[in-house]
């Protein structure tokens, strides 16, 4: 894993128990593939905290929010575009200047999953829905189309193993 110096840009995953989450080890080796000077970070929030988080993150060095089931239908009343929405359903809001912008990217992700032949090396299905969310999410903040390789699979168990040693 890379280390996180002042100019890296954070993101993070937020849930009950952020160590399960595969998103943590799929976006940072997304990130150290195409040489993106970004980290996502593991942030576990109990539920009770959530407000006071959700009122706190908009001052934090973090750049957007990815959320894992447990919170992607308890955090849409908390965002600045709450009424541009049509589902209850967010899994992913950005932080753009000192206001939260919700997402819901599962959709354009599984639409776009069988036009991708970049996705046709990876072999874990679950990882699939995880990368074409995380290609869409990634375009939006960096404006780029990141490349996967071949061997992605292997990359991630690498990962997986990182994250288990921290």
């Amino acid at each position: 894993m890379r280390e996180i110096k002042k100019d890296t840009i954070l993101f993070a995953v937020v849930s009950n128990d952020a160590t399960k989450s595969k998103l943590i080890s799929i976006y940072n080796a997304l990130f150290e593939i195409n040489s993106i000077n970004a980290s996502a970070i593991i942030m576990n929030i109990k539920e009770s905290d959530l407000e006071f988080f959700m009122t706190n993150v908009k001052k934090s060095q973090i750049k957007a929010i990815l959320l894992e089931s447990d919170y992607k239908n308890k955090i849409k009343k908390y965002l600045d575009n709450k009424n541009d929405l049509e589902s209850d359903f967010i899994d992913c809001f950005d932080i753009k200047n000192s206001k939260l912008i919700g997402y819901n990217t599962n959709q354009k992700a599984l639409i776009s999953l069988n036009q991708k032949d970049i996705l046709k090396n990876i072999k874990n299905s679950d990882y699939k829905i995880i990368i074409s969310n995380a290609m869409i999410n990634i375009k939006r903040w960096f404006n780029i189309d990141i490349k996967i390789p071949k061997n992605f699979d292997e990359i991630i168990l690498n990962f997986e193993i990182e994250k288990e040693d921290i």
